[in-house]
């Protein structure tokens, strides 16, 4: 059921020294059902040990509640 709020996400990185990068969300405004696709790279000097999304129902700039996947590690590390 629609709640007429939009929904983001975003990759959440963890470099290999332990700090945190939040990177850019990506918006779905289309509401239920919807589908948008985003063609993205990230790329850090400081390396990328772990990666989670995190995924948020928004309005305007507020994020209402999140969700967070667990920690991935890197594969190709």
């Amino acid at each position: 059921m629609a709640d007429g709020h939009h929904a983001r996400l975003r990759l959440i990185t963890k470099r290999h020294d332990g700090s945190v990068a939040n990177w850019a969300w990506r918006y779905n405004y289309g509401g239920k059902g919807a589908q948008p696709t985003w063609t993205t790279t990230l790329s850090d000097p400081r390396g990328v040990a772990q990666v989670r999304l995190q995924v948020c129902r928004g309005e305007g700039d507020d994020l209402l509640n999140c969700a967070y996947s667990r920690w991935e590690l890197n594969a190709y590390k």
